[in-house]
């Protein structure tokens, strides 16, 4: 079958069916649907094609998948299903990290990566320092606070809909 979705995508995300979360079942004559939640964990389906055959069994397949996605997701089941990478490219929170060195001194740490596209592996690492003492805790905090929020301006909505920890929004 040739690759329609996928024929982009890197080998890890290649399907054997060349569809996006579905899959054939290794025995047997079965399509598994798989897709991420928001919240974590993924939506199992399945779809039998020995009576039907193989390409309408697809066609059923890629129903099901768009059906639950758009349940799922929400609007952002498209940029779900075409961008390749998207959820392992999100953080878990957008929250600085309190961190004490050493000598003593209090810092607020954020660290984040870059993409020259959605479909670019080579990723640009970014970290921020800000000290406690010098900016006061406040300050500081904010000063992290926007530098990540500014690096994921465009990801905020997904984020806020996938019930990830955005914290206090500083614009």
């Amino acid at each position: 079958m040739a690759n329609r979705e996928t024929k982009n995508a890197y080998a890890y995300f290649v399907s054997n069916t060349g569809y996006r979360f579905i899959s054939e079942a290794k025995r047997g004559n079965t399509l598994k649907v798989t897709i991420p939640m928001p919240e974590g964990g993924y939506f199992y389906a399945s779809v039998g094609y020995k009576r039907i055959g193989k390409r309408r069994g697809i066609r059923k397949a890629v129903n099901v998948r768009n059906k639950a996605g758009k349940k799922l997701w929400g609007k952002h089941w498209n940029r779900v299903r075409r961008e390749f990478n998207l959820l392992s490219r999100l953080p878990r929170n957008l929250e600085p990290v309190f961190w004490t060195d050493n000598t003593g001194r209090r810092y607020y740490i954020s660290s984040y990566c870059t993409y020259e596209s959605i479909y670019d592996r080579k990723q640009e690492k970014h970290s921020l320092k800000a000290s406690i003492d010098k900016h006061g805790r406040m300050g500081a905090y904010a000063i992290v606070k926007r530098a990540l929020l500014e690096a994921y301006k465009d990801n905020l909505e997904l984020m806020s809909y996938m019930n990830r920890n955005l914290g206090a929004m500083f614009l």
